[in-house]
């Protein structure tokens, strides 16, 4: 029985996390980063699409953090079908991937949150917390850069 069940308030369940990465150090970190966090439970892995999409069809999931770059399909492929599974489900990329036209087919593919492999650990989790929450969350480093693009494209500056 789920936590939630048993308390009969949502309120006080953990997050069930399943994280799709390819690579097996950062699935290890991501769980790392969870087991001191009381409201997140990192309970499923998968190392490609087809893994995901069998654990998105076997099981209800709060949030999933997804990889682009699965070794047998796109993450951004993926995310659509994801998304139609279970619409309920946040999505929060991870990436190695800082172009922000990533970051804009992510979004408007449906997930709520972007952020960089290169973020720290804090920010994992307030990213987690915040797309659990169904808001939006945009890397601080992808924010500054998308933030200095948009910048140069303003008057003044060749536009």
């Amino acid at each position: 029985m789920r936590k939630e069940d048993a308390a009969g308030d949502r309120g006080s369940a953990k997050t069930r996390i399943l994280v799709a990465d390819d690579h097996r150090v950062i699935r290890a970190g991501l769980r790392r980063i969870m087991e001191g966090e009381e409201d997140l439970d990192l309970c499923g892995e998968a190392e490609d699409a087809a893994g995901l999409l069998r654990q998105v069809r076997g099981e209800k999931w709060d949030l999933l953090i997804l990889d682009i770059s699965l070794p047998d399909r796109s993450g951004l492929e993926v995310l659509e079908e994801v998304r139609e599974l279970q619409p309920e489900m946040k999505v929060l990329v991870l990436s190695m991937h800082e172009d922000p036209l990533y970051v804009k087919k992510a979004f408007a593919l449906g997930a709520l949150g972007y952020i960089s492999k290169d973020c720290t650990p804090e920010e994992v989790v307030e990213a987690v917390r915040e797309v659990a929450r169904g808001e939006r969350y945009l890397g601080r480093f992808l924010a500054r850069k998308i933030g200095l693009e948009l910048k140069n494209l303003g008057p003044g500056n060749g536009a």
